[in-house]
């Protein structure tokens, strides 16, 4: 389909029919399409505090930070359901090393978060408290900080090496940053 004469017309939508548009260009990798409708777009200007683009960075960061525990939660949970589910003695410990090493990464995912917001005069978990799900997150950390091994006897289960809560941090920050960048 040739939009080039459709896109004459894209400065007079709406926002409500600009978004799904938008959302289209961007599924099927139509960057020029994509360009053509966002260029197009009237601009507005506000004002708000200059605190606005780091606290939204921190909103975005706190919910991804959730989705991404809830992940590893489920994803713990669903290898300690197959545990027993094993054929012989080697699949059943190769699942059982499986269900530590998820464990395991829940807890550096946990220790990266506080680490990072240890740099903000707040309780790092302020945020996720707001949050639905913050309950099962508080639940399954306490369990597992019982039973995840230790970074070295993670590091053993995976060719690629365990993750630290040091580049845990490092990687929020990445995002808090990227994402604060975008408004200035």
């Amino acid at each position: 389909m040739n939009t080039n004469r459709l896109a004459k017309h894209y400065a007079s939508l709406t926002a409500a029919e600009r978004l799904p548009l938008l959302m289209a260009a961007s599924a099927r990798g139509d960057e020029t399409e994509y360009e053509r409708l966002a260029q197009s777009a009237p601009r507005v200007h506000f004002e708000a505090p200059d605190t606005f683009y780091l606290a939204e960075a921190l909103v975005l960061a706190t919910s991804l930070h959730m989705m991404e525990l809830l992940d590893r939660a489920a994803g713990f949970l669903a290898a300690f359901c197959r545990v027993s589910k094993g054929s012989d003695e080697g699949e059943a410990k190769a699942r059982h090393d499986t269900a530590l090493l998820l464990a395991h990464r829940f807890v550096v995912t946990r220790d990266g978060w506080k680490r990072f917001a240890s740099e903000f005069p707040f309780d790092p978990d302020w945020l996720l408290r707001l949050l639905p799900g913050y309950e099962t997150i508080r639940i399954t950390e306490e369990a597992l900080r019982q039973l995840t091994p230790t970074t070295e006897e993670a590091a053993a289960f995976t060719e690629a090496g365990a993750p630290t809560p040091e580049s845990e941090a490092a990687s929020w920050w990445e995002i808090v940053n990227d994402r604060a960048k975008k408004w200035r």
